[in-house]
């Protein structure tokens, strides 16, 4: 059985500042051409796997009941809709940590297997990708972990959400809870993990570095140690965001927030039960606004496409060559 580092966070939470960071201390995500493409989001790269994605993907699709379906459709979202919404944000700001013991068809059980055969040639792999929050258990058939849990300021992940997203902002705040409970439930049956503040990371790169190595060191990873420092000057604070600060401004979010600040760097106790998730009224509203969305953009896209072929076609061309007192179409060859 293959041991993995796992880094476990919400979505915009830092993850790949940290990502970085451990692999200059000398953890591998596998080869490069396996990993996302670096953009102007994350130029340093997101440190996440495509085959892991996917697979995630995948899982999360057959864990989602019907109920989930029936509740989209009796929200009157069109049903065309419902495979596009349910593997978005809406569903998982309520989701649960998958069960370990879910039955897998021999297909996926295949997947799994081929996502994980990279980590045969790695002396100390890791992984990354905000969806291990609720997969995690079920590729603990196959692997064993290391886990990291990173969090932010709800704000921060919340503003970043809706500005990215379009997402609002008191969705995002249960998006942040709903990721960062289940990134902890899931690396809670590891016994001990590490917790670590992302804005403490900013304040105090090495020092939270020399944590982080530490505690891989405890858990029998090789960290050399003239890779901590240079680690540690792998934190950008330039690109960094730190407003915010002041917990979610959902009341019902205030335990679940105290709890990963007091714990802000170090081995981290049970965390508290959260609350179920936010009401079915904001969660529909919030469907039916990306679908009208995301129906805007096709139409736009449709329009743009029809006037591009108007604009391309012969007959557009004829007139504008009359109007322009050209005596043949320039874009016909003349015949010889």
């Amino acid at each position: 059985m293959y041991q993995v580092v796992s880094i476990l966070s919400a979505p915009r939470s830092g993850s790949s500042a940290l990502a970085r960071l451990v692999s200059v201390l000398g953890l591998s995500f596998g080869p490069k051409e396996d990993l996302l493409q670096d953009t102007s989001f994350n130029p340093y790269g997101f440190f996440e796997r495509k085959d892991l994605i996917d697979t995630n993907e995948i899982l999360i699709r057959e864990s989602i009941s019907d109920v989930s379906g029936e509740w989209l459709l009796s929200s009157g979202v069109h049903p065309n809709d419902i495979d596009w919404l349910l593997s978005g944000i809406h569903w998982a700001s309520r989701a649960q940590p998958i069960d370990k013991n879910t039955r897998l068809s021999p297909a996926v059980h295949q997947r799994l297997k081929n996502s994980i055969a990279w980590m045969s040639s790695e002396e100390m792999p890791v992984w990354k990708d905000a969806r291990l929050c609720l997969t995690l258990p079920v590729w603990g058939q196959l692997i064993s972990t290391i886990p990291i849990v990173l969090w932010r300021e709800p704000s921060q992940v919340a503003s970043s959400i809706e500005r990215m997203m379009g997402i609002p902002y008191i969705l995002g705040e249960w998006l942040w809870a709903a990721y960062t409970s289940a990134a902890v439930k899931v690396a809670t049956p590891n016994g001990k993990y590490l917790l670590i503040g992302y804005n403490e990371l900013c304040r105090k790169p090495e020092q939270t570095v020399i944590v982080i190595a530490n505690y891989l060191k405890n858990n029998k990873l090789d960290i050399l140690p003239e890779n901590i420092k240079k680690a540690a000057a792998t934190i950008d604070v330039s690109v960094i965001t730190q407003h915010g600060g002041d917990g979610p401004k959902d009341p019902d979010l205030k335990p679940i927030y105290e709890w990963v600040r007091s714990g802000a760097v170090g081995l981290a106790p049970d965390l508290p039960p959260r609350p179920v998730g936010p009401s079915d009224t904001a969660l529909i509203a919030t469907v039916r606004r990306l679908a009208r969305r995301k129906t805007m953009y096709e139409e736009d896209l449709s329009k743009t496409r029809r006037f591009l072929r108007l604009l391309l076609s012969k007959k557009i061309i004829r007139i504008l060559a009359r109007l322009y007192g050209i005596s043949r179409n320039p874009f016909v060859k003349a015949d010889r």
